[in-house]
């Protein structure tokens, strides 16, 4: 079984978390090779907990082994510049969870760098211990319904709610605004200093402000490409998503991908029924 096929998604039932959560993933495979794609950056980030495997971190790579001694094992993706690679020795058995650009925030009481403590090790401990139970439960079903109500239930009752306000003014105006900001012009607008700005987006999104506005944009773009039942040039897509022109496009692209943007749209695969784009490696 490939990948794209295991790989199932789907939403909160739950109304008030449906802000904070963009959805749930649920992926196995038994028997076959390992599986290796390459996952891009994202404005939404995924907390992914896998049952009897660890993960070992590179630089740019991460690969899940099959350890029986690890009974649960949780990795948190947070908002990376670049593209990575992944390679998961079967058998597997993994969740996800699919946040909102300042999903997870609402469900910790200390800054999200604090929690994170590396950036290189993606290890997440924070809801562990107190998840084990609801895990045990969405490990041992295989109703994807039943799954979800138990992921549900277990976040509506770690929910704190996240005050930051011009934070959440900043990401929403990135999020919905035609135009591309810059940093300065995004300062300004929210009445708030660059370094106060630049200080927000370290502490609870793990990034800067200039890669979270280039993310926004790439997604942008991938939004709009994938939308289109006849593929637009990519002359006008540059245009569509404010790229000074096809170079730039070009280059950012290759930048974040690795890729030149026809080489990365004809080799990604979407998994489940959401935005999920990666490049499945045979």
């Amino acid at each position: 079984m490939s990948q794209a096929e295991s790989f199932v998604t789907g939403k909160p039932k739950t109304k008030s978390l449906k802000e904070f959560i963009a959805y749930y993933y649920f992926d196995q495979n038994q028997k076959g090779e390992s599986q290796k794609y390459i996952y891009y950056p994202h404005t939404r980030r995924a907390l992914t907990v896998y049952k009897n495997s660890r993960i070992d971190f590179a630089e740019n790579s991460s690969r899940s082994v099959p350890d029986n001694r690890v009974k649960y094992y949780s990795a948190y993706a947070h908002t990376e510049a670049n593209s990575k690679h992944v390679e998961m020795l079967l058998p597997y058995n993994k969740i996800g969870i699919a946040f909102e650009p300042l999903g997870i925030n609402h469900f910790i009481k200390e800054n999200l760098i604090d929690v994170i403590g590396s950036l290189n090790d993606l290890r997440f401990t924070y809801f562990e211990s107190e998840m084990e139970d609801c895990l045990d439960q969405v490990f041992l079903t295989k109703d994807v319904n039943r799954k979800i109500e138990f992921l549900d239930e277990f976040f509506l009752s770690k929910y704190c709610g996240f005050k930051q306000e011009v934070l959440i003014r900043a990401v929403n105006i990135l999020l919905e605004s035609k135009k591309k900001y810059f940093v300065q012009e995004l300062a300004d607008e929210l009445n708030v200093g660059r370094k106060t700005l630049l200080r927000l987006f370290k502490s609870h999104l793990c990034c800067s402000v200039k890669d979270f506005i280039d993310i926004v944009q790439f997604r942008k773009a991938v939004a709009k490409y994938q939308a289109h039942s006849e593929k637009p040039q990519f002359t006008s897509l540059a245009y569509e998503t404010n790229y000074y022109d096809q170079s730039e496009f070009i280059n950012h692209f290759k930048k974040i991908t690795g890729f030149n943007p026809k080489k990365f749209f004809n080799g990604i695969v979407q998994l489940g029924k959401e935005d999920t784009y990666w490049t499945v490696i045979s």
